[in-house]
């Protein structure tokens, strides 16, 4: 997904993140599921769909404590 994402393929992009959280949700493995929705945030803000990544960050930030506020701003993969 984030390589579709840097290449412009937003449709393509979204889908695949999309496609990832769904493959992890439920399962044991939290970190996956923590990972699949950060990348999906990410896609979307490479895609300039600034409101559905602050959504996907919204949706996964009370699963990881590594993931914060403080984080993102040190983040210069946030900075677009």
């Amino acid at each position: 997904g984030m390589a579709a994402a840097a290449l412009g393929r937003r449709a393509e992009a979204v889908a695949a993140g999309e496609r990832a959280v769904a493959m992890t949700a439920g399962r044991p493995l939290v970190l996956d599921a923590r990972m699949a929705t950060y990348s999906l945030a990410m896609i979307h803000a490479r895609a300039g769909a600034r409101d559905a990544a602050l959504a996907a960050l919204a949706a996964g930030l009370p699963m990881s404590p590594k993931v914060s506020a403080w984080w993102l701003r040190l983040d210069p993969a946030w900075d677009a």
